[in-house]
């Protein structure tokens, strides 16, 4: 499997670097350099050998040919051991990959590529096609092509799999020498001549006699044989059909909803039956399919990189799991370039404790899935600051506020949210605000005021003293509005409030937020630096 991507100089893309799971997300904003990832995999293990065929002077990242294009691939563990031409000398060896690179690069003499790969054993070899078919390949775009993949090219799913069958027939004699003894029979009948019309007979004849008369002169001699009973020939004769409405359709003439359905049944299939060195490559699994159906797929995804490495693209909650924040890539563009926001290690953030409990929390809840998509995130304790934040801030910042891409999203607990802070940090989503109680109201004991403190602290130590990243309700949400609430009507009656109270007599602290959503429209620096008084110790 991928360990590691290295892509340079190619596209959008100026230098990114990326550490794959065996299930890994690519998650970002349209145009931002996704799909370019998915091309540059596929110029070096796809479909056509690479060469500087696959390239041209747009391809390189701002049009800077000084430097080369460089796509490299490091693999988990050595493929098998393929003899090869030593890099360093005109020697040769075998050559167990432990990386493919492709390097193109434009000079006066014109453009060339140079693949390569590495060995275990440290030196650097030729590629070849040997060594590159070892990775079973498949790269599904956006565009859905049914009828390629469903071709019988080494490269498409359908392919792949009857290419395998092919091959694992064949290595029993006894099997091949039963089927060719079954299909004498058949065989003679279609081979028979019949005085009307072209029969096969006539075709092979005349076909091999032109064949034999072309070719006297020549060096190398051409023993031309026409056989109909190849088992790979039948395979390729397989028709997929299926029933509407009582009526059989051949699956190119039914809708694009249950052709993806099928593509992504194949899909599955390869997976399950390839397994070892099987990577594939899909963007946006999700389309034509319901909420449910995505959900279901991507159980199926999680089972299948058990064995298998699925790289897709998603714009979709059901499609990742919070839990689960190291399978996912954020990338953005920055001035024309693609950049991958999280950095560092998953432990150095969050341990297998605190990810376990979070998954049993979140397992049923996809809502906290869409973090990886927003822009900007507010994080507050539970539904009744959820449901009523977006009121608040439609209220007092206009209609603007709806065009932003942010999350309130509900951490279930004040004690929670320092997760989300550090889960945050990981994916590189530096756009985010804490809003919470401080829990200290009147007349509360010593111990309920040293475990409110305890909290806070908690959130205080994730933030890192970063207090601009906070914002202090106090004592509670409910307490600073000033409205009055039972355990049963929280929610309504907070959104009730806020449709009662003008914009101006909103508590000042929820300035601050806004100011987070809608920094250079918001002039309210100097209500902000009078309310707030708080440092964190």
């Amino acid at each position: 499997m991928i360990s590691r991507i290295y892509i340079s100089n190619y596209k959008s893309i100026s230098e990114l670097e990326i550490f794959p799971e065996n299930l890994c997300a690519l998650i970002a904003p349209n145009s931002t350099g996704k799909t370019n990832v998915f091309k540059a995999l596929n110029i070096l293990l796809g479909e056509t050998y690479p060469t500087e065929k696959a390239f041209s002077k747009e391809d390189f990242h701002k049009r800077n040919t000084k430097h080369p294009i460089i796509i490299r691939v490091d693999l988990s563990k050595p493929l098998g051991a393929v003899y090869a031409t030593k890099k360093s000398s005109s020697g040769k060896g075998n050559c167990e990959a432990i990386a493919l690179q492709l390097e193109y690069r434009i000079t006066e003499q014109g453009g060339s590529s140079y693949f390569t790969c590495f060995g275990a054993d440290g030196e650097e070899y030729y590629g070849n096609g040997q060594i590159r078919d070892q990775l079973s390949w498949v790269y599904i775009p956006s565009e859905r092509s049914f009828e390629k993949q469903l071709s019988m090219s080494k490269w498409t799913l359908f392919g792949k799999i009857l290419s395998k069958v092919d091959v694992n027939f064949r290595a029993n004699k006894e099997r091949v020498d039963a089927f060719e003894k079954s299909m004498n029979e058949p065989k003679s009948i279609l081979e028979k001549d019949f005085e009307e019309g072209i029969s096969y007979a006539k075709f092979k004849s005349v076909f091999v006699s032109k064949v034999e008369q072309n070719i006297l002169g020549h060096s190398n001699g051409c023993d031309l044989n026409l056989e109909i009973y190849d088992p790979l020939w039948y395979y390729k004769m397989i028709q997929i059909t299926t029933m509407e409405s009582d009526q059989r359709f051949n699956v190119e003439e039914i809708g694009s909803g249950t052709q993806n359905l099928i593509l992504l049944s194949l899909f599955q299939t390869f997976a399950s039956l390839m397994k070892s060195n099987a990577i594939l490559a899909i963007e946006e699994p999700e389309l034509y399919l319901f909420p449910h159906a995505q959900r279901q797929l991507y159980r199926e995804f999680r089972k299948l990189s058990e064995h298998t490495q699925i790289f897709y693209t998603t714009h979709s909650p059901n499609f990742v799991d919070i839990s689960n924040c190291n399978e996912a890539i954020i990338l953005r563009k920055e001035d024309g370039e693609t950049i991958k926001l999280n950095t560092g290690k998953l432990s150095d953030f969050i341990d297998e404790g605190a990810k376990h409990e979070l998954h049993l929390q979140t397992k049923f809840n996809s809502s906290v899935n869409e973090i990886f998509f927003a822009d900007k995130i507010i994080l507050v304790e539970g539904d009744t600051e959820k449901s009523t934040f977006p009121h608040i801030l439609e209220k007092i910042g206009g209609s603007e506020v709806g065009a932003i891409n942010y999350l309130v999203l509900n951490c279930s607990s004040k004690d929670f949210i320092p997760f989300y802070i550090r889960v945050c940090k990981f994916l590189g989503l530096e756009n985010f605000i804490a809003a919470y109680d401080t829990d200290l109201h009147d007349g509360k004991n010593e111990h309920q005021i040293n475990t409110a403190k305890k909290s806070t602290e908690g959130i205080y130590e994730a933030l890192e003293g970063d207090i601009s990243k906070c914002v202090e309700l106090h004592p509670d949400f409910e307490t600073l509005c000033g409205y009055s609430t039972s355990d049963k009507n929280k929610i309504r009656e907070a959104v009730s409030w806020v449709g009662k109270t003008d914009a101006d007599k909103m508590p000042k602290d929820f300035l601050k937020i806004l100011e987070f959503l809608l920094p250079p429209k918001v002039e309210v620096a100097e209500q902000l630096k009078q309310n707030d008084r708080r440092s964190i110790p």
